[in-house]
C-alpha cells in the first residue's frame, strides 16, 4: 500500500479473499489503485522481468515447495529490481513455545533459513540479510517477540 501512495503502479496477491478486500479497501481510503488477485502461488501469472520490486512479508510457503515458488516469484523481477522480505525464522519455534499469539507457521519447514534464502535467491546481491528479534504488534494474532528474517537485495 505505501508503495501505491508514492505513486507506484502496484500490484499484490494472496490465496485470502479477506485479506483481498481489507487491501482494497485500505487502497480505496488512501485514494489509490492496487491490482489484486486472488490466487495461490502456483497459479500466479504475471509476465518474466515485469517489476521493479517484489515484496514478500510473512509469506511463507511449504518447504518442499519454498525454493520453487521462490524462483518463480524472483522471474517476475527485473534486472535490477529490488527484493524485500520479512519473515518468521527457523528460530521463531522457540518464541512460538513461549507466546502462542507470537504468530507464524507452526511447520518448521515453512519457517525461513537465512542460509537457504541466499540459496533460493542466489541470482541477487544481498545489500542486507539479517535476523533479528523483534517486538509484533500486529492484530490479535501476531503479539510480542518473534524472530524474524529481513532481506534487501537486488537482482543481478
Amino acid at each position: 500500500m505505501f508503495l501505491a501512495t508514492q505513486g507506484w503502479e502496484t500490484y499484490a496477491f494472496d490465496q485470502s479473499v479477506e485479506g483481498g478486500n481489507k487491501a482494497l479497501l485500505l487502497a480505496a481510503q488512501n485514494d489509490v489503485e492496487i491490482s489484486y488477485t486472488v490466487s495461490e502461488v502456483e497459479n500466479i501469472r504475471y509476465p518474466e522481468k515485469k517489476f521493479d520490486a517484489l515484496a514478500l512479508i510473512f509469506a511463507h510457503f511449504p518447504g518442499a515447495d519454498r525454493r520453487t515458488y521462490h524462483r518463480k516469484l524472483s522471474s517476475f523481477l527485473k534486472p535490477g529490481g529490488h527484493l524485500i522480505i520479512e519473515g518468521f525464522s527457523k528460530n521463531h519455534a522457540n518464541y512460538q513455545q513461549l507466546n502462542p499469539k507470537a504468530g507464524g507457521p507452526r511447520d518448521l519447514t515453512m519457517l525461513y533459513d537465512l542460509e537457504e534464502l541466499k540459496e533460493d535467491f542466489n541470482d541477487f546481491e544481498f545489500t542486507e540479510a539479517a535476523e533479528q528479534q523483534v517486538t509484533l504488534s500486529e492484530g490479535e494474532f501476531h503479539q510480542g517477540e518473534a524472530s524474524v528474517i529481513r532481506i534487501f537485495a537486488v537482482k543481478k
